[in-house]
């Protein structure tokens, strides 16, 4: 159980850490939760969504450098369909987080695997379509 509240702290960090300035818009994406072949789990499926909203409320919350965009409640995978982009390419993505409205965009997946559950999260420099940082870590 300690487990995933570290990867969750990790990804509250991943976002309060990145270059700060005078509150930039933020647009968190829902996690895509990724099936090679296994089907749905659920339990990543609540999990992805669970990271996703605290993504958004570390967003929101007083004195970050972020102030969450207003349309920031979308998911990952309906703003690829949405945008005809078949993957995260820095262009692609910043093409989304201009249609948000968002300076900077938080987006990543989520996928299931004999370990556990890989988390994967980028963030990207909207205007300069230039990914800032990225993570990646494994919930056994």
């Amino acid at each position: 159980m300690l487990r995933p509240l570290t990867i969750a702290l990790t990804a509250l960090l991943f976002l309060c850490s990145a270059t700060a300035s005078a509150e930039k818009s933020v647009a968190v994406l829902g996690l895509e939760v990724i099936d090679k072949g296994g089907g749905m789990d659920m339990s990543t499926v609540r999990l992805a969504k669970s990271l996703s909203d605290g993504l958004r409320k570390q967003a929101q919350a007083a004195g970050g450098p972020y102030r969450l965009a207003a349309n920031a409640n979308k998911g990952l995978a309906e703003m690829k369909l949405l945008s005809g982009c078949d993957n995260e390419s820095s262009q692609c993505m910043a093409t989304i987080g201009q249609a948000l409205g968002a300076q900077t965009l938080v987006y990543g997946k989520l996928e299931k695997n004999k370990r556990g559950a890989k988390i994967s999260l980028q963030l990207l420099d909207v205007k300069n379509a230039r990914k800032i940082r990225g993570v990646t870590d494994v919930i056994p």
